[in-house]
């Protein structure tokens, strides 16, 4: 687990947000590396639910309070900086 509040990939979670998870899957009868969607849970796991249809990379931020998600790019980000 990354110490950056800036965490990406399949599953993510902060030690500093306990219970919340935010992990890429599929809803199906098999696993699939396709049709992903994103979910979440704040039960530490328990009960899940979709948040997104395509995959994000998600940041926590002030303790859980705000997560913001932004969608995988297919073509490379140019980076102004």
């Amino acid at each position: 687990m990354s110490e950056s509040p800036y965490t990406s990939g399949r599953i993510s979670s902060k030690d500093s947000v306990p219970g919340i998870v935010v992990a890429a899957g599929n809803i199906g009868t098999e696993l699939s590396s396709t049709n992903l969607g994103m979910f979440i849970t704040s039960d530490a796991a328990n009960t899940w639910r979709q948040i997104f249809e395509e995959e994000h990379s998600v940041w926590f931020l002030d303790n859980g309070g705000a997560l913001l998600a932004v969608l995988h790019s297919t073509t490379p980000l140019q980076h102004l900086w």
